[in-house]
């Protein structure tokens, strides 16, 4: 690697840009080449010199407030080659992750989690979007009890633990973790269906107690002994009553409980649920907390954030259980004339349905369609060459949506467990095109998988002919 000067920290002696910005931003726009790169330790470890031996190099000396943009450049190669997305293409679409991006992600957390507070601030949040993209591996390594190195969906708690750790020391990558993790535990809620409906609620504790327990070791405010939250006895189910037995203080207890109660009368507004749904509005908020008063050492700040955190997972369920859906179902989406009877089953209940459009072109269209605010179905469109097949281009994006099977739609078409694509064949502006459909779910919804791939098809088969129409591909 190519050095500036005899001295990093002198500005006159390096007055110039760092190559490696360059050589970093490149391998960001193409995540194949920047997993390789990442992966190689031949004549040396790349991985190990960008993100942790490698010096800094100031691009703009004469501007101490903008970061090294070297460090940022390096964090968005890294995003890309763990994730095997473009961080910098704001319609990019998740993929499925190969065997050479999950070891890139296990010698990530090696190497940054021995580190420690050396770890490169300008690569905090760049971090939490490749925690965040694996937020399957990290929501189930961080619910786990202990340990189990024969379990592949597992990461190296220790290591996850010591990189959140420094994710936590930055507000907005901590809070980049902590939303994307929220998710991930609400689909963990929708998908997994346990013999104990308690289950789900109680492993998202675990998650939200492992943030906390990262947060408060790099705050300080840990105690000299550390406690357990899984004490042989098992957890106590009580509200506000810690697993390690003691009691937390009463004006803790009683910001928790007061948070908890505001949030329970606007639930209370809304038609009771039953079954699971039900249960979990009325105690899942209880049992999270019985997790983590443990851990919030009486601060008042810290003590509404973790009950803020354990809410969140407890409404954002409760948003999906509630009997009533207050908003009608339109007949058009994205400006396209459907069959509302065919959109209607990929919706969820709730009260205020929007839809809410962005330019990507002239040839792109895009929308999102969001039930209280939070997004339910994404729709594209794109106009490609003739000689394009959008289904191979997005092969991997579609096995990640879940197990997709060809369909009867168009010239060619994929029904995924969360997800379709349709294609057919147009003249468009004189030219001899293709015309692509892609509808992603962010929740299931329904929730039986058979029925949610047969309301994708019959939703698909309305939206496609009309939405190529409408494009002008005739």
């Amino acid at each position: 690697m190519v050095q500036l000067g005899d001295d990093p920290d002198d500005a006159f002696l390096n007055n110039g840009r760092d190559p490696m910005t360059g050589f970093m931003t490149a391998l960001s726009n193409s995540p194949a080449a920047a997993t390789d790169f990442f992966n190689r330790t031949d004549p040396q470890d790349n991985a190990e010199w960008v993100l942790k031996d490698r010096p800094a190099f100031d691009d703009t000396p004469l501007n101490s407030n903008d970061g090294n943009q070297s460090r940022d450049a390096t964090g968005n190669a890294l995003v890309a080659a763990a994730t095997g997305v473009n961080p910098d293409d704001p319609h990019a679409v998740p993929v499925e992750h190969t065997a050479e991006n999950r070891h890139l992600l296990d010698r990530s957390l090696k190497i940054i989690s021995g580190v420690g507070d050396d770890f490169a601030p300008e690569m905090r949040d760049d971090m939490a979007k490749v925690l965040v993209n694996y937020g399957d591996e990290v929501n189930h390594t961080a619910s786990s009890l202990a340990d189990d190195h024969s379990d592949p969906r597992q990461l190296d708690r220790h290591q996850l633990l010591e990189v959140t750790k420094q994710v936590s020391r930055d507000q907005n990558a901590y809070g980049i973790l902590n939303d994307g993790l929220n998710r991930e535990m609400v689909r963990d809620i929708y998908a997994d269906h346990p013999s104990d409906p308690k289950e789900t609620l109680l492993r998202a504790g675990h998650t939200v107690g492992f943030l906390e327990e990262a947060s408060a070791h790099q705050r300080g405010d840990r105690p000299a002994e550390r406690r357990s939250l899984h004490r042989a006895g098992g957890p106590t189910a009580e509200a506000g009553r810690p697993v390690d037995g003691r009691q937390p203080e009463p004006r803790q207890q009683q910001q928790v409980h007061d948070y908890i109660r505001d949030q329970r009368r606007r639930l209370r507004r809304q038609r009771p649920c039953s079954g699971t749904g039900r249960w979990s509005v009325n105690n899942g908020a209880s049992l999270l907390l019985g997790r983590l008063a443990v851990r919030t050492g009486g601060s008042q700040r810290r003590t509404r954030s973790v009950a803020a955190a354990a809410v969140t997972v407890v409404l954002l369920t409760a948003t999906a259980c509630s009997g009533s859906r207050d908003y009608a179902v339109p007949d058009k989406a994205c400006g396209v004339t459907v069959d509302s009877d065919s959109l209607s089953p990929l919706l969820p209940n709730g009260k205020k349905l929007t839809e809410k459009s962005y330019d990507a072109g002239p040839e792109s269209p895009r929308c999102r369609l969001l039930v209280d605010q939070q997004l339910v179905v994404y729709l594209s469109g794109d106009v490609v060459a003739g000689d394009t097949d959008p289904i191979k281009v997005q092969d991997r994006a579609l096995v990640r949506l879940g197990s997709p099977a060809a369909a009867d739609i168009g010239d060619d078409a994929v029904i995924a467990d969360r997800g379709a694509m349709a294609v057919a064949g147009c003249a468009y502006k004189g030219k001899q095109q293709r015309f692509a459909v892609l509808v992603q779910l962010q929740r299931n919804v329904p929730e039986n998988v058979s029925k949610r791939r047969d309301a994708l098809r019959s939703f698909l088969r309305s939206y496609f002919p009309k939405a190529m129409e409408k494009q002008g591909c005739q």
